[in-house]
């Protein structure tokens, strides 16, 4: 079922983020968290490349 239109790309959206509500394609939908690719992002943490 299409719920609307992806905020990241415009095409047919087939999720909602959990965290924003935001509609979202397959290709911008994490399934494995319920979230967009943006809202996964902000809760990643950035580790420091070791050399």
């Amino acid at each position: 079922m299409i719920v609307g239109e992806c905020y990241i790309c415009g095409r047919p959206a087939m999720h909602v983020c959990k965290l924003c509500g935001r509609a979202v394609c397959n290709e911008h939908y994490i399934a494995s968290l319920g979230l967009c690719v943006r809202c996964a992002g902000k809760g990643e943490e950035k580790s420091p490349i070791s050399h």
